[in-house]
């Protein structure tokens, strides 16, 4: 959008800011000047997906959602892509503050200061938990549809169907 439109919207920061509290998608802002790049800023969505408070996820890394369930080579991925000041867009099981995991579709973004120095990442989750409820449900009834097909075959070899003429 050229600068000349932008400065006609009135208060861009408080449309910004809207749109954080008003996406569905969990969206989180880390220092990507610290080690363990630390949460700034969580919107509801975050908290509700998570399970956290935003007092609880602030000042703590992001990392804190992996868990036994989290695969050791997506979080290495992660780790790699940050390590590079890439972008990121991946599906991975995070884990809820209560412990439950869930599927989660993540995309990070560096965000680099007007001398091109990294100053925060960016990241957006958006639970994704219903394709696995989808596939298990596929599953389920994949499984049935072939039983169903295996009771009708023996039922059909089982049966004897004659045709008579009643007058013989």
């Amino acid at each position: 959008m050229p600068k000349a439109l932008l400065e006609k919207i009135p208060n861009k920061y408080e449309i910004l800011y809207g749109f954080l509290k008003s996406t569905i998608n969990g969206v989180i802002l880390a220092d990507a000047t610290q080690p363990d790049m630390p949460i700034l800023y969580a919107n509801d969505a975050f908290t509700n997906i998570s399970g956290y408070t935003k007092e609880e996820l602030t000042g703590k890394s992001a990392k804190l959602l992996r868990g036994k369930r989290s695969d050791e080579s997506i979080l290495q991925y992660i780790d790699d892509k940050v390590r590079n000041l890439q972008e990121i867009d991946t599906e991975l099981v995070y884990h809820m503050k209560d412990g439950t995991p869930f599927l989660c579709n993540l995309i990070a973004t560096p965000v680099f200061d007007e001398y091109d120095n990294i100053k925060h990442y960016l990241v957006i989750f958006r639970n994704i938990s219903y394709k696995e409820e989808l596939k298990t449900l596929r599953d389920v009834l994949s499984e049935e549809l072939k039983l169903s097909m295996e009771y009708k075959d023996a039922i059909d070899e089982a049966s004897i169907v004659s045709k008579t003429d009643i007058e013989a």
